[in-house]
């Protein structure tokens, strides 16, 4: 991943494949390689900055789809109904442990083939100390 100022290696690729091509940072990563990334709801790209894409079978820039991205919840239905929350609620989660803390504004995915889990960048992560896995606390 290279941006204006420098460039990221050993980079995760993630699937499934999306219609359009989309690079989530985390804020320090964005900042590094000069990249004005937006905070995001993964997969609404439009306005956001594009940056080169460069791998061992070649490269491609693309014009856009460089975002942080907001940070969410998937629950099945069933989960989010049991927690009194519904899809695209925005509610906290608390983390306990030596650095816890309360992350404000995730957003709630809920839908079939959703399960309880949390996506958090690594700044996020690193901040609370947390490693996959860890349990949080939902506050609705």
């Amino acid at each position: 991943v290279v941006g204006p100022k420098g460039m990221l290696k050993a980079v995760r690729i993630l699937g499934p494949v999306r219609k359009e091509t989309q690079v989530e940072l985390a804020m320090t990563d964005a900042r590094m390689i000069g990249v004005d990334a937006p905070l995001k709801e993964s997969g609404k790209l439009a306005g956001t900055p594009g940056l080169k894409l460069v791998g061992p079978a070649g490269e491609v820039e693309i014009d856009h789809g460089a975002i942080v991205a907001l940070r969410h919840v998937h629950l099945s239905v069933d989960q989010a109904k049991e927690a009194g929350v519904v899809d695209k609620q925005m509610i906290s989660i608390r983390f306990g442990g030596e650095r816890g803390l309360v992350f404000d504004n995730v957003l709630v995915r809920s839908g079939e083939g959703h399960d309880s889990e949390i996506h958090l960048d690594t700044d996020e992560g690193n901040a609370a100390g947390l490693k996959s896995g860890d349990l949080g606390e939902l506050i609705a």
